[in-house]
């Protein structure tokens, strides 16, 4: 019993030595996924202050007619 328990101590231990020494290295993929992530977020940064403007001029439209209306009456 004592040798399959050190057995499975020596899988494990070398299942996640292997683990994170592949973790370390990037490759093609693991660069283009960090690219793709990257852009996205630039992305949605530029679609985030896009609608803050125009939610800016649609309240600008909206005070600029109130005011048309009072002028008018």
């Amino acid at each position: 019993m004592k040798a399959l328990t050190y057995l499975f101590i020596l899988v494990a231990t070398l299942g996640l030595t292997l683990t994170f020494s592949a973790c370390q290295k990037e490759g093609p993929a693991e660069k283009a996924g960090e690219e793709i992530d990257q852009t996205m977020d630039e992305a949605g940064e530029t679609l985030d202050e896009t609608m803050e403007n125009m939610q800016d001029m649609m309240d600008n439209a909206v005070e600029d007619t109130k005011d048309m209306k009072e002028a008018t009456e």
